[in-house]
């Protein structure tokens, strides 16, 4: 009887600065079947990027240190690793050109808070599958 390979869950890595937004929402992925990494800052965030290389990142617009949208630069700019990597924006601030803006600069998807947790697992399967 031959074992049949492990898949290795995919890696998320949530950056967000409040950390009780942050702990649910790892906590929800993470029951899911993600593996999770967490960072609480923009700087954390990209060096968590290239420390784990996750499959995917999910992103608060508003951090501390760096923001969102130039933790999305850095990403799309090749200086933290794979330039494509899938890369969902999280905001509570959601004016309607932030979304537009954050997709000018190569967001994947845009997600407003509150965040409609199961919604937000559907955008994350979605843009895992096409990978």
């Amino acid at each position: 009887m031959t074992d049949a390979p492990v898949t290795p869950r995919p890696m998320i890595l949530c950056i967000e600065d409040e950390p009780v937004i942050r702990s649910v929402i790892a906590r929800v992925l993470r029951r899911a079947g993600y593996a999770v990494v967490e960072a609480a800052d923009g700087a954390q965030g990209l060096r968590a990027i290239r420390a784990s290389r996750p499959d995917l990142v999910l992103c608060d617009v508003g951090l501390p240190v760096i923001d969102g949208l130039r933790v999305l630069d850095a990403v799309r700019a090749g200086e933290a690793g794979d330039p494509g990597l899938p890369f969902v924006m999280l905001s509570a601030l959601a004016e309607p050109g932030d979304a537009a803006e954050a997709m000018r600069r190569g967001a994947d998807a845009y997600v407003g808070k509150p965040v409609d947790l199961d919604g937000l697992l559907a955008v994350l399967a979605e843009r895992l599958s096409r990978r």
